[in-house]
């Protein structure tokens, strides 16, 4: 199984994350559906096969009569025209099927997950805050102007 939080890979039977500390007993949050508009997508599909399918069979149809004074063979003309309708007919049999797709999608009861909250790890929660001035974690990290080794300060 993964967790939910980190993807990170997990045995059956943890309580916590190894890598993440995320809680994995925590339930599943609640769904709701998601509202989903499907007219203008259907609009845009229909009309794009529809404008695909005309404009595509004219120019064929007009570059095969162009192909047939060239050629006085009916054999390229006929493969053009059979080739150039396999492919309108693939390209709108696709955006149908897109269509298809996206107005079943609409139509089934579609469940959004909404965020879980991060519950801290028990470990983390019994560690007392620290005291004192924290050390800086760029200590030693950056070149400076000043020498390597200062003489220690001598007090009296």
């Amino acid at each position: 199984m993964f967790c939910q939080s980190c993807g990170a890979e997990y045995a059956i039977g943890l309580n916590y994350c190894n890598r993440c500390g995320a809680n994995l007993n925590t339930a599943i949050a609640q769904t709701e559906s998601v509202p989903f508009s499907v007219t203008k997508p259907a609009i845009v599909i229909g009309s794009a096969v529809v404008l695909l399918t005309l404009l595509g069979f004219t120019a064929l149809i007009e570059g095969a009569a162009k192909l047939a004074l060239v050629f006085q063979q009916n054999d390229p003309v006929v493969v053009t025209i059979a080739l150039g309708m396999i492919t309108i007919m693939v390209i709108d049999l696709m955006l149908v099927l897109q269509l298809s797709r996206l107005i079943s999608a609409a139509l089934s009861p579609v469940r959004a997950t909404q965020p879980q909250k991060l519950q801290p790890h028990k470990a983390v929660e019994q560690l007392s805050p620290p005291t004192g001035p924290m050390p800086s974690i760029t200590e030693h990290t950056t070149r400076t102007l000043e020498p390597a080794f200062r003489q220690p300060i001598q007090r009296s």
